[in-house]
């Protein structure tokens, strides 16, 4: 009998340690291909690393994608890329300095005017609060 015990608690162990692995492990990235035609798709800092990345697979899918960056040069030259790795036209820049209030305002003052709606949004970017880019104006 108490060997039954003792196997029983052992493999209970097993598949508890089993499970508490693969949940600290994270959700692992799903290469879906999920179509998305039709869909808007609003991502800020979408102008390098992982916000362009989004931008690209979410275009491959047929979304129209939305930039919303702070520097339009480099967003420009990032809907091009876009464009030209996806053949996606449908990619959008706008201008969105999250570290202006006044920026937002206006950001989001154009989405409520022009945009009927928006299907994803994907807030990436962060803000810079550096004494670089802080003007120490409150907009």
């Amino acid at each position: 009998m108490m060997f039954k015990v003792t196997v029983v608690s052992v493999v209970l162990i097993a598949v508890g340690l089993a499970c508490l692995r693969r949940h600290m492990a994270g959700v692992r990235y799903n290469n879906t291909t999920t179509r998305l035609d039709g869909k808007t798709v609003l991502i800020t800092g979408a102008n390098t690393g992982i916000g362009k990345e989004t931008a690209i697979d979410l275009a491959k899918r047929g979304a129209r994608v939305i930039l919303a960056c702070r520097d339009l040069d480099k967003a420009k030259t990032a809907a091009d890329d876009i464009k030209n790795r996806t053949g996606n036209e449908n990619i959008i820049i706008k201008r969105l300095d999250l570290a202006s209030l006044k920026s937002i305002k206006i950001f989001a003052g154009d989405i409520n005017a022009n945009e009927k709606k928006l299907d994803i949004l994907i807030n990436n970017a962060g803000t810079d609060t550096s004494a670089k880019h802080n003007s120490g104006h409150q907009d």
